[in-house]
């Protein structure tokens, strides 16, 4: 490949990738480019772009050891978005070693069951659509975002949840983002 790459340029674009003229952008300057591209988000979190002349494919190594995979087409539109399954396993002794999971208390799921309905029903409003069939993958992904969203604005959100450390330990917390 004869074209250099302008890291200044891309840097410059990168930088408001949420922004769906930039996206649209760097499919035009950089989709000939064959190399994937790495940086970092603004929540400190290893990106992977591979820029093609039809689209862009993110991959972010969240925080939560997923890998999100966020699809792009030539014109910026986002196509779809899927997971990839964690970045980061357990050592396969210490998956060996696991003893029974937590469970969570019929309280704690009673909970979750009200903060996935009322998202099923946020989805179906804003989808204009009452027969919107129910999927997990969406309304946990909105009940992430929304508990992170207050969360970052002052609210304390209870979302139990079992949380599996690195280690193969096991915890339950009861309100999201605080540890035990």
């Amino acid at each position: 490949m004869d074209k250099k790459l302008n890291k200044t340029r891309l840097n410059e674009l990168a930088a408001d990738f949420d922004n769906l003229s930039s996206r649209r952008q760097m499919v035009q300057e950089f989709g000939d480019y064959p190399d994937a591209l790495f940086g970092v988000n603004e929540k400190d979190e290893k990106v992977m772009l591979s820029i093609r002349k039809d689209g862009i494919t993110e991959r972010v190594f969240q925080a939560n050891q997923w890998v999100r995979v966020n699809e792009y087409d030539a014109e910026g539109y986002m196509t779809g978005e899927t997971y990839e399954g964690r970045w980061a396993e357990l050592p396969k002794d210490v998956e060996a070693e696991s003893t029974e999971d937590l469970e969570l208390s019929d309280e704690q799921s009673a909970r979750n069951d009200e903060i996935y309905n009322a998202a099923f029903d946020f989805c179906k409003i804003m989808a204009e659509d009452e027969n919107l069939e129910w999927n997990m993958e969406i309304l946990g992904q909105l009940a992430d975002y929304a508990a992170e969203l207050l969360t970052t604005h002052g609210s304390r959100v209870w979302y139990p949840s079992v949380v599996t450390e690195p280690d193969g330990s096991q915890h339950i917390e009861d309100f999201y983002g605080e540890e035990k």
